[in-house]
């Protein structure tokens, strides 16, 4: 895994011998804590990565990585910015779908690695969540080792379609009893807010705006999954947030492209990572 740290000089002179330290709780391991570089021209823009590795003991959650900036000119003027180290795995098939998802993640300081499937279960192990861009595709196997994964106490969150034969194992893990795929379209995307008591969805209002959404919606009511937001369409409400516990694990499924939409359901999402990696 690795931190991204941007930065730019936005004054009018160059900013000479920039440093840039990275501090970290006990349990993240950082290869690299400092990076310098001697010039930084205005408006010249520098992306920086640090490795790191999370301890095998650590709990699971969000750690925050601080870095601080600071120059020859502004030897006293740091700025802090914190980073997020967090076991994320990002399925992804089609780059299209997945680089809003990882632009998200980017902005809000949050770290992945990108797995190109869930085959290896001990690979799986070494997250803590693991993120399924839309429009996947997966083995049998792959279906049964994530399914093993959140009930072993892991989360899963899954951004619209995961085409599967293995749709019953999905089904009971995502909280439903059976997967009854249909596309949809929405004009206005107004996602309705129906359950606001659920941590995910608590203070964000009766309605969110998404604009026009789209996206392979599973049209089965949930059973022991929990629906917080629907979308109307025509003559139908389609579940679109759907939580569930499934054996000591957690999931959320986003019903839609939800990753047309990162703006907008910006709080959900981040909200939605918490809850997934919180203990209770």
């Amino acid at each position: 895994m690795q931190a991204v740290v941007n930065i730019q000089n936005r004054g009018l002179a160059p900013a000479r011998d920039v440093l840039i330290t990275l501090a970290s709780p006990m349990n993240v391991l950082l290869v690299r804590k400092v990076e310098q570089i001697p010039t930084l021209k205005p408006n010249e823009k520098r992306r920086l990565r640090f490795p790191f590795k999370i301890s095998e003991n650590a709990k699971k959650g969000v750690y925050d990585l601080r870095f601080t900036v600071k120059s020859k000119e502004t030897p006293t003027q740091l700025k802090r910015r914190f980073l997020h180290a967090t076991k994320i795995g990002l399925l992804s098939r089609t780059p299209r779908y997945a680089e809003p998802l990882k632009s998200w993640l980017r902005g809000q300081g949050y770290t992945w690695d990108d797995l190109p499937g869930a085959s290896d279960y001990l690979k799986l192990l070494r997250y803590d969540l693991i993120l399924v861009a839309p429009e996947a595709e997966m083995p049998p196997k792959d279906v049964r080792n994530l399914a093993n994964f959140v009930e072993d106490g892991q989360a899963l969150l899954v951004v619209d379609k995961i085409a599967t034969p293995a749709k019953d194992t999905l089904a009971k893990t995502l909280g439903y009893d059976t997967l009854d795929y249909h596309s949809f379209k929405s004009r206005d995307g107004t996602l309705l807010v129906i359950d606001n008591q659920h941590t995910i969805t608590r203070g964000v209002g009766e309605r969110i705006m998404l604009g026009p959404s789209w996206g392979n919606a599973c049209f089965s009511k949930p059973s022991t999954g929990q629906t917080l937001a629907v979308i109307q369409e025509e003559q139908q409400a389609i579940p679109t947030i759907i939580v569930n516990k499934y054996g000591r694990g957690k999931t959320v499924h986003l019903n839609f492209h939800a990753e047309t939409a990162t703006r907008q359901l910006n709080t959900i999402l981040r909200k939605a990572i918490d809850w997934l990696l919180s203990t209770r």
